[in-house]
């Protein structure tokens, strides 16, 4: 391990170790890390979890086709994005699954107590929640594809108020200012 990646380890276990998304573990279960070079030059943590994806079932929640998100956008003529933040570190696991997420580090052990990225279905999960929180304002607004949702309106008005209400609806799930 370079010293970049084993401070942004560092980093990563203690951020994610505060706000309680991660905790020690002594998990049979333990999946290995590596870190891959986002586009702004930092590194992303990443956790192999090819054998725990082997033996589990999949979640086939139904993804939007890009063409049918066109066409709905096409109606709008006012729009705004929102990103999620760490949109599926959102999502809890069930207290008797999480020592299935156990990862291996320099550091030691830990397992996520959150959905982690890399997991079978997880897409599926998350999209199957936003849905469920924005249910009664599908196809009157925002459209969705995993954590990122596109607000369009015919004018300035109605948007605000969908804005608004969006907002409002998505209760503890936040968006990432700087990618709005």
């Amino acid at each position: 391990m370079v010293p970049a990646e084993k401070d942004e380890l560092c980093k990563f276990i203690d951020k994610n170790l505060a706000r309680g998304f991660i905790r020690p573990a002594s998990s049979p279960f333990a999946a290995l890390v590596l870190f891959r070079k986002k586009k702004d030059g930092g590194l992303r943590l990443c956790t192999d979890y090819r054998g725990l994806n082997a033996v589990l079932s999949t979640n086939d929640y139904p993804m939007s086709l890009i063409k049918d998100l066109l066409a709905e956008a096409s109606k709008g003529k006012i729009f705004s994005k929102l990103d999620l933040l760490d949109a599926y570190f959102q999502v809890h696991i069930r207290e008797g699954d999480k020592h299935k997420m156990a990862f291996n580090t320099p550091l030691g052990q830990f397992e996520y107590r959150v959905m982690p990225c890399g997991l079978l279905g997880t897409p599926g999960v998350f999209m199957n929640l936003i849905n469920e929180v924005l249910h009664k304002h599908l196809f009157k607004g925002p459209l969705i594809n995993l954590d990122n949702i596109l607000l369009y309106s015919p004018n300035l008005s109605s948007h605000v108020k969908l804005v608004r209400e969006v907002l409002q609806t998505l209760h503890k799930l936040f968006a990432k200012l700087s990618k709005c």
